[in-house]
């Protein structure tokens, strides 16, 4: 696509596309994005009362485990407030009630709940761990870390806890002490699934795609739907060239997980390096469909319109790109290529410079 700078010269000037780093929010991409360390969440299976005699309070916590098992959420936490009533010192009603704000969102009262659950019995190690996902999933990595490693300090084979601080680890790029703490959760638990993706996002971050791919077959191995780790097999072959069992793999993920936006945009990403711009706009579509607020998808379906002509349509997807995402460099950058296509000088330097400053560089 021909633009003049402002020396006059007419020189060709590609639109970028989206290509975020290693375990940027959207994570790390060569080829196509992959998807992200793969957390465990609360230890969402609810404990029964470890309590040898068993009142009033037992039976209520009891029956909130039920109501648990059928999905009736507002009774659960009915029965776990009684069981409170009756006994302010039920650690595992507390607990079970921190899991149940936990599952809904609601990370404030969550942690309130953990919090008079390690009160009650500060060797629970579940609740640190809890305690721990909550704050990581809040961006605090120092208070996540502490709470798992007081959680490992209680339980040291507790596996769920040495792939969460694993994670942090690998979000912190010390991928050192990341693949310590997977290789230590694996040797507590050779058929943690997690543990085994986590490593393969380790070593493609290393370039070692052999380890990778090793990592990620092990971990759909065992778990044959997990959807994510044939997101990140098909980004792995995509890498290599290899569109063929890149679509594959990633079809695999839609299949168990039709709401995966992210494969639908890579599998975007691959029709659209194939030329084969009516499917990359399906999916990019599909994508933008599923997580409206999907900046690169956005970005992406504006370079295919640019690729018909439809400079109307191009601008608005940009536009969408910059409003979703305002620190978005090559999103800007696109739109500065998009105005000196149109001859627009002033609004070109404007979005050019604001991409600089956001720190983009041309390839």
């Amino acid at each position: 696509m021909s633009v003049t700078d402002d020396t006059g010269i007419n020189h060709e000037e590609p639109y970028s596309k989206d290509t975020p780093d290693w375990f940027d929010p959207e994570p790390f991409s060569k080829y196509m994005p992959v998807l992200s360390f793969q957390n465990y969440d609360s230890q969402i299976t609810m404990r029964s009362s470890s309590r040898k005699h068993i009142d009033d309070a037992d039976a209520w916590h009891n029956k909130g485990l039920l109501y648990d098992k059928q999905g009736d959420a507002v009774n659960e936490m009915k029965c776990y407030g009684r069981a409170i009533e009756i006994d302010p010192n039920h650690a595992d009603a507390w607990h079970n009630k921190g899991i149940l704000y936990h599952k809904q969102g609601d990370a404030v009262n969550a942690i309130k709940c953990y919090d008079r659950a390690i009160e009650i019995d500060p060797s629970d190690a579940d609740a640190w761990h809890n305690k721990g996902v909550l704050y990581g999933n809040q961006g605090n990595e120092v208070n996540a870390m502490k709470c798992y490693g007081r959680a490992i300090e209680i339980k040291p084979n507790f596996a769920v806890a040495w792939v969460n601080k694993g994670t942090l680890y690998g979000n912190q790029g010390d991928t050192v002490n990341a693949m310590e703490c997977f290789d230590r959760a694996l040797e507590i638990d050779p058929n943690d699934a997690a543990a085994w993706y986590n490593k393969g996002l380790l070593y493609g971050n290393q370039g070692d795609a052999v380890n990778a791919m090793k990592c990620y077959d092990r971990a759909i191995e065992i778990k044959p739907n997990f959807a994510a780790a044939w997101v990140n097999k098909g980004t792995l072959y995509g890498n290599q060239g290899d569109a063929e069992n890149s679509i594959k793999c990633y079809d695999r993920a839609i299949e168990i997980d039709p709401n995966l936006a992210q494969a639908w945009y890579n599998k975007g990403l691959l029709y659209g390096n194939q030329g084969d711009a009516v499917n990359a706009m399906k999916c990019f579509d599909r994508a933008i469909e599923i997580k409206p607020n999907f900046a690169a998808a956005w970005l992406n379906k504006g370079a295919l319109y640019d690729k018909q002509g439809d400079t109307v349509n191009v601008m608005k997807c940009f536009d969408r790109a910059t409003e979703i995402d305002p620190n978005d460099a090559a999103a800007w950058h696109n739109k500065g290529v998009l105005y000196g296509k149109q001859g627009d000088a002033v609004n070109a330097m404007k979005c050019k410079d604001k991409a600089r400053d956001l720190g983009f560089h041309a390839d």
